[in-house]
Parts: C-alpha cells; sequence; structure tokens
C-alpha cells in the first residue's frame, strides 16, 4: 500500500528501494534519523515500522528463553540479561543490545499477562522483580543521557531522539506499570469514561497504527478538495476502511487458510 501510494506520488513506478525493503522483510529496522548504529530505515518513511522489528524479534527470543530455560529461573535471567545489555549500552548502543535492553519492557507484559492467566492478584509484591529491572536500566540510561548527551545536539528532535528516547521509554513504562497496579487498587475508577470508548476500534488499531503515515499524515491524493477539514476527514474514514478491510476481513482469511 505504501508502495502504491508512492507511485501515485511519482506518477508512474517509483524506487522500490529494494535494499531497505529487504532489511525490513528481515525485520532488522529502525528509526535511522533518530538512533546510531540503525541497520535500515523503516521502509518509504513510515517511521512508526521501528517497533514492528522489536515486536518481532521480542516473540522470537521469548521462544528461545521459553523453550531452553527452566519457567522457575525465566524471570531471574531476563532480569540479569536485560541490564546486561542496558549495561554494553552505555559502550557501543547498536540493534542487539538495544533489542535486548528493549526485552524487559515487554517482559513485563509478560509477567502481567502471567498472573491474569492464573488468576492471582495484580499487586506491586507479585512484579516487583520486574520494577526493579525496569528502575535499574532507567538508572543505566540516566547516565547514558549525562554521558552521551551532545548527541541532542545533534538530533533535530532530541526529545525522541538518542539518548533521551530510551529513558523517557523506560520512565514511561515505570509509570504505567506502578500507575496500573494503584488503579487496580481503586478499582479502575474513570477507566471506562477515559479509556472504554476506544474498545470500538481496538480490532483495528493495529493497522490504523501502521497505516496512518501513509494514509492521513502524509496523504496528497484529495488536496484538490481545497477544504482541509473535509479532505482530512475523508482520509481518516479510507483509513478506518482500509484498517478493517485489513485486520478483520483479509487477516482473518488468511489467518483460517494458514491454520487449515
Amino acid at each position: 500500500m505504501g508502495y502504491l501510494i508512492q507511485c501515485y506520488k511519482a506518477g508512474g513506478l517509483a524506487n522500490p528501494e529494494l535494499l531497505n525493503l529487504l532489511g525490513n522483510v528481515f525485520m532488522l529496522q529502525d528509526v535511522y534519523s533518530l538512533k546510531p548504529n540503525v541497520i535500515v530505515p523503516s521502509y518509504l518513511g513510515n517511521g512508526v515500522l521501528w517497533s514492528l522489528s522489536y515486536e518481532w524479534w521480542f516473540y522470537m527470543l521469548f521462544y528461545v528463553l521459553v523453550t531452553n530455560i527452566k519457567s522457575e529461573k525465566l524471570n531471574r535471567f531476563v532480569f540479569g540479561l536485560t541490564i546486561l545489555a542496558a549495561a554494553t549500552y552505555l559502550i557501543y548502543p547498536f540493534i542487539v543490545n538495544r533489542l535486548i535492553m528493549y526485552f524487559a519492557i515487554w517482559w513485563t507484559g509478560v509477567r502481567f499477562a502471567e498472573i491474569y492467566l492464573k488468576k492471582e492478584e495484580f499487586t506491586f509484591k507479585a512484579i516487583t522483580l520486574q520494577i526493579i529491572m525496569v528502575s535499574i536500566i532507567s538508572v543505566i540510561l540516566a547516565l547514558n543521557l549525562k554521558l552521551n548527551f551532545e548527541y541532542t545536539k545533534i538530533y533535530h528532535y532530541p526529545l525522541v531522539a538518542y539518548p533521551f528516547v530510551e529513558l523517557r521509554h523506560f520512565s514511561c513504562a515505570l509509570i504505567v506499570v506502578i500507575g496500573s497496579i494503584i488503579w487496580k487498587k481503586l478499582n479502575w475508577i474513570g477507566f471506562d469514561l477515559l479509556l472504554g470508548k476506544f474498545k470500538h476500534i481496538a480490532a483495528i488499531s493495529y493497522v490504523i497504527y501502521i497505516s496512518h503515515h501513509y494514509l492521513v499524515i502524509e496523504a496528497t491524493y484529495l488536496r484538490f478538495i481545497n477544504n482541509k477539514f473535509i479532505e482530512y476527514s475523508l482520509y481518516l474514514i479510507v483509513m478506518l476502511l482500509f484498517s478493517y478491510l485489513i485486520e478483520v476481513i483479509v487477516y482473518n482469511k488468511v489467518k483460517k487458510l494458514i491454520l487449515h
């Protein structure tokens, strides 16, 4: 879809950027303009695709860990592995230690899922190790910010670039983890009012996330309308319809074919 839009803009066949595409197919992409030692940028400038590579490798690492490490040792192993990755990030940040370091956030979600599936109680005690893990990495990243502060003058958007963005992500994760436990103790007061309505787009939320850059942010195919409100309202409708088509209709049919 992204390539077809590029062709539309070019008025013919656009450069498919095959090497970049290959790197994205093998899930090696990241935000090239905001982090050091990135292998390939996100395909055709769709920056949000950076998270897809992380998610993919988290699943791959999860499989390796759960099939090779005893379940009672998993939490401690991940604790040591991710902190070691964060420590090496101070010396040389690149795809491997960056992915393993970020695995700490994803693993915290695994722990929450485990508590839910086992119908255990969500308490600070239940996730103490995860809180300590994310906190230690946050401290390491704060040191990294201090040691590499000059990079904030290199990148045009320092708040979303190395070395600040990693600290921001982990600090945010820590706030969400602690805040969610407190919110649970308060019986999720106000949850439906603040977030409940989003359940109506939950089924198509991921395609919205990965398509909004092309279909709304960078969209130009309705510029002839010459009315920004109408133009962007239609872009939003197209994005929602496209997301529904891909994630609800096409994806489910493909999944059935694969599983059967």
